[in-house]
């Protein structure tokens, strides 16, 4: 299973979307093969950060979901309220 970790730096009505933001996430990425499930999870000590947990199959599945034309629709709904970038962090057990 892989297990990929996301932070997003989001501006104050980013923080109020995403968990609305990760609900849509939810509805494009399940209709992919391998989603196992995305959560909003809590950094203890970035507070300030925006942080979701998603787990898919295999990493083949995940690559066909990032490079999906849903993944680029979701992603183009949180880029207004970006305040600087990303990290990524994938992890298989």
């Amino acid at each position: 299973m892989i297990h990929v970790i996301v932070k997003h730096s989001l501006s104050e009505a980013g923080k109020k979307y995403f968990s609305e933001w990760v609900n849509e996430l939810h509805s494009l990425a399940s209709k992919h093969e391998g989603f196992i499930e995305v959560k909003v999870i809590k950094d203890l000590q970035e507070k300030d950060s925006s942080v979701l947990l998603l787990e898919m199959d295999n990493m083949n599945h995940l690559q066909q979901w990032r490079t999906s034309a849903d993944h680029d629709k979701i992603l183009s709904k949180l880029h207004p309220f970006r305040q600087g970038g990303s990290t990524m962090q994938t992890f298989e057990w």
